[in-house]
């Protein structure tokens, strides 16, 4: 017994309906994915920002202890 397409048995509106769905989800992962990117960028730019903030305070507390040795030896 031959397989039955599933697409002659759909009328034209139909198919055309499920082709319009399909681009509108294509659209909406489309903006999903810009709208995670986005997130994404901001991410990484903070977390670039807060890196660089570590480090300068790692800087910052070498020398005030640097600072209190030398005034410790006085």
């Amino acid at each position: 017994m031959p397989r039955k397409c599933l697409t002659s048995s759909l009328s034209e509106e139909s198919v055309s309906r499920i082709l319009a769905i399909g681009q509108e989800l294509d659209h909406y992962w489309h903006i999903m994915s810009e709208h995670y990117c986005k997130k994404l960028d901001n991410a990484a730019r903070e977390n670039k920002q807060l890196h660089e903030l570590y480090d300068q305070l790692l800087q910052e507390r070498e020398q005030l202890q640097a600072n209190i040795l030398r005034n410790a030896n006085f």
